[in-house]
């Protein structure tokens, strides 16, 4: 399957897509008009990249990665901040093909860590990045505001 799927960086032709593949993430939907500025915004920053993964033009998974320099690691940190794989293509190598395409970008643009950030209800996506080798270091705290 995976020998199939080609990975490109993502466009403004792929708003919708992206937008429907988070909303589906997250389980609510940003407006549209909000989430085009953010998009539209971040395509042109060079820190943040978007790539989908496709076979045959159509898009079946998306990932971003924000680059950052932060104090305590004196040094630029990759991590992903979204990541999505329509669930009929789950398991099938895709994710593992986004994940280590993003590890790739990290390590040239000199990070000295590669993190993610995970909802801990999302069990499956967590049993993923622990098959990777990542280990949990952290813990996230988020009010609504």
């Amino acid at each position: 399957m995976v020998d199939d799927v080609i990975l490109r960086k993502a466009e403004i032709r792929d708003a919708d897509v992206i937008y429907n593949f988070i909303c589906r993430l997250e389980g609510e939907n940003p407006t549209q008009t909000e989430f085009d500025q953010v998009f539209r915004r971040n395509l042109t920053d060079p820190d943040t990249y978007y790539y989908l993964a496709e076979k045959n033009s159509e898009a079946l998974g998306f990932i971003s990665l924000q680059i950052r320099n932060i104090l305590h690691h004196t040094s630029p940190i990759g991590e992903i901040v979204e990541m999505f794989v329509l669930p009929e293509y789950r398991d099938q190598g895709i994710g593992e093909l986004l994940y280590w395409n993003m590890r790739d970008i990290a390590q040239e643009k000199g990070c000295k860590f590669f993190e993610v950030a995970c909802n801990i209800v999302r069990n499956r996506a967590l049993d993923f990045f622990k098959g990777l080798g990542l280990q949990q270091t952290h813990y996230k705290f988020t009010e609504r505001l």
